[in-house]
């Protein structure tokens, strides 16, 4: 039996697009093949994953003991002086400024703290080495823009939803990482091959349908926490142990508040997940649209 089509949502700045492309199932076995040939080449052990720099991993290491001094962070940020840079001109935008602009790295530690000056060198360091593919700029344009402005949902979601502090933003900024390296991978398998808006359809859709497992791949390869891991891989599949997990609930209802804000990237957006996700998180109605209505005013500051 043939499946029924299915909508997924692409974005362009400001406005979200629903595009019907049919299911996985319609694109008839050239796309059976493609997933089954991503899923191959991510359980291959010489799949190389995209790399985060070593700064990165190192920064979000230390930032996780307690403790550690300016000092350390500094060195390692010292390492990666444009990086460095780049975070410091995102500590300049409106939604970090509160008093004196933000001139020196010591100003942006002592302001921000450690743990939000590692948050955006990782946002940084994702959207310079991960959300990057050749021909596919559009939707990796997309997708960087719809992830940064999820883990920033998902961070202002914590003042709703107790206990998912630590880990907020990172995961919402990852959640999507999948899409972005099965894109890669597909890329790279495919180099010489003829490309059509065909060809291109299917791709989307193979990466779509596999990129949580993609995500725990990654997860995995850069060493992070086994918890990041666990909700990058059931984002929209919420059930974990038998129980809707209220990590995994919190980043797909960060997902859908950036997505029906305009901030959508080619990802299908079930409702009844969604709804899920809401109840157990306590997010029904009333609470919801407050929520929206916060996560509006906070993303109108970073466009």
């Amino acid at each position: 039996m043939r499946a029924t089509p299915r909508e997924r949502m692409y974005a362009v700045p400001n406005k979200v697009h629903v595009l019907d492309i049919g299911s996985v199932e319609d694109a008839g076995p050239s796309g059976e093949e493609l997933i089954d040939e991503l899923r191959q080449r991510l359980a291959s052990p010489s799949y190389q994953p995209p790399l985060l720099p070593a700064a990165a991993l190192r920064l979000l290491d230390l930032t996780r003991k307690a403790d550690v001094p300016f000092r350390a962070i500094r060195e390692v940020l010292e390492t990666e002086p444009m990086m460095t840079a780049a975070v410091l001109r995102l500590a300049q935008s409106p939604l970090y400024q509160r008093q004196e602009p933000i001139r020196t790295l010591e100003q942006a530690m002592s302001r921000l703290g450690t743990r939000t000056l590692a948050d955006l060198f990782l946002q940084v360091s994702t959207t310079a080495k991960v959300f990057r593919a050749p021909g596919f700029d559009a939707t990796m344009h997309a997708l960087r823009r719809h992830s940064i402005a999820t883990a920033h949902v998902a961070r202002l979601l914590c003042r709703y939803v107790p206990g998912f502090d630590e880990y907020a933003f990172m995961c919402g900024l990852l959640h999507d990482v999948g899409a972005a390296a099965g894109i890669l991978a597909l890329v790279d398998a495919r180099k010489g091959k003829p490309r059509s808006a065909t060809a291109d359809a299917m791709v989307m859709r193979a990466v779509f349908e596999v990129h949580e497992s993609c995500a725990e791949v990654l997860a995995k390869a850069w060493n992070l926490p086994g918890d990041v891991g666990l909700v990058l891989g059931h984002h929209h599949r919420l059930v974990i142990g038998g129980y809707v997990h209220p990590s995994a609930a919190s980043i797909c209802v960060a997902d859908a508040v950036a997505t029906e804000l305009g901030f959508g990237a080619g990802e299908e957006i079930r409702q009844d997940e969604v709804l899920r996700a809401r109840r157990a998180l306590g997010l029904e109605n009333g609470p919801y649209e407050v929520l929206k209505g916060a996560a509006a005013k906070l993303l109108a500051q970073i466009e």
